[in-house]
């Protein structure tokens, strides 16, 4: 049984690009200037100096983690119905990721602008600042990307064992989500530049694979 309609599967893959279209720009545009790489004590002169924008810009991300679960359960609702168990508990992995991600968006939106203003002349704040800025990279990139990665491998592994669906596309899904979590272990080591690079070729796959996956029949 099916709980989505095909023109609601193909309206949720355009949901997922399009919202992550909005927060990538607003990651260009504004979050660039607040995160890693680069000095901490200028990223957090930014985030202070341009506080509202800064929320604006990080609450942008969390519908994109809801479009992104909401995707996922489309897709594990074309598999085969003996898999349907391990296609919910990828879509548990994925929820379970998205909540990561919107408690950590809330702390950009609602406590670090506070420790950012007062970073220069507040020690305790400059170190539960930088405490932050750290933990963001390992929680949110690494860990709850790495859990969207796992969810994507278990539903690409059903998918590709899913009578119809195309294999071609199977394959290209293993390579957009390992591309993916290696964005995840550029966060887990912290660095900073292999992040941007890691993340500007994992969003340029990711996008066109939704697509892909949203006007092939099965999903479509």
């Amino acid at each position: 049984m099916n709980y989505f309609s095909p023109q609601t599967r193909r309206a949720l893959a355009w949901l997922c690009v399009l919202v992550h279209l909005v927060a990538l720009g607003a990651a260009f545009f504004v979050l660039s200037g607040g995160l890693p790489p680069g000095n901490l004590a200028m990223r957090a002169q930014f985030v202070a100096a341009n506080a509202g924008a800064w929320q604006i810009a990080w609450a942008t991300w969390l519908p994109a983690s809801l479009a992104l679960v909401l995707f996922f359960a489309a897709w594990a609702d074309v598999v085969e119905e003996k898999y349907r168990a391990w296609a919910v508990i990828a879509v548990a992995l994925a929820l379970a990721g998205a909540v990561v991600d919107w408690a950590d968006e809330m702390i950009w939106i609602g406590i670090a602008p506070g420790l950012a203003a007062r970073f220069a002349a507040d020690a305790f704040a400059a170190n539960a600042y930088a405490l932050w800025d750290r933990a963001y990279l390992t929680l949110s990139i690494g860990l709850a990307n790495g859990l969207y990665c796992v969810a994507a491998f278990i539903l690409n592994a059903l998918a590709y064992r899913t009578r119809d669906f195309p294999r071609w596309l199977a394959r290209v899904g293993a390579v957009v989500w390992a591309v993916s979590f290696d964005l995840s272990i550029a966060a887990f080591i912290a660095d900073g530049a292999y992040i941007q690079i890691a993340s500007a070729l994992a969003f340029a796959l990711f996008l066109p694979w939704v697509l892909l996956i949203g006007y092939q029949n099965k999903i479509a």
